[in-house]
């Protein structure tokens, strides 16, 4: 579910904004620092301005994440249906621990791979769980009738 979510990817990207406007475009550490300045204002007004204007592009990202994120939570019901919500929050914990501490990983990630294949892994990384969201959703029934959890 970690995969899946746009946070643990975006919190990545955001945690290197400063140091990429410092270290690639030379931007002192203020200037630097008004790049997130920048994004507050085109979130505002992506959402407030173009939002409502914008179904197409809701319902594209709403069928992008229910694919995607969706299969994982209807296998956790499926496979733990009495002790579905505890199997769900256990998982939450897990992925909010898991965005939480990924921004700390950001430094080194880039400093070996550079800006450019730094970003590209975790979107390489996602893709590659993609087939298991698939799997998940064709043939989740299947492996929950063959390895039952023992409760």
């Amino acid at each position: 579910m970690l995969i899946h979510s746009p946070i643990a990817i975006s919190s990545l990207l955001l945690a290197t904004l400063g140091h990429m406007f410092q270290d690639v475009y030379h931007f002192s550490p203020r200037g630097a620092s008004l790049e997130y300045l920048s994004l507050t204002f085109g979130f505002l007004f992506g959402q407030f301005v173009i939002g409502p204007y914008s179904d197409a592009y809701s319902a594209v990202f709403a069928v992008g994440y229910m694919c995607t994120f969706l299969p994982s939570i209807m296998h956790l019901v499926d496979t733990y249906t009495e002790h579905a919500a505890s199997a769900i929050c256990a998982c939450t914990v897990v992925q909010s621990v898991c965005e939480a501490f990924l921004p700390l990983a950001a430094g080194p990630l880039y400093q070996r791979l550079g800006y450019g294949w730094g970003n590209s892994l975790p979107a390489f990384v996602a893709l590659a769980f993609v087939p298991f969201t698939i799997i998940l959703a064709r043939y989740g029934e299947s492996i929950r009738l063959k390895y039952q959890p023992k409760l």
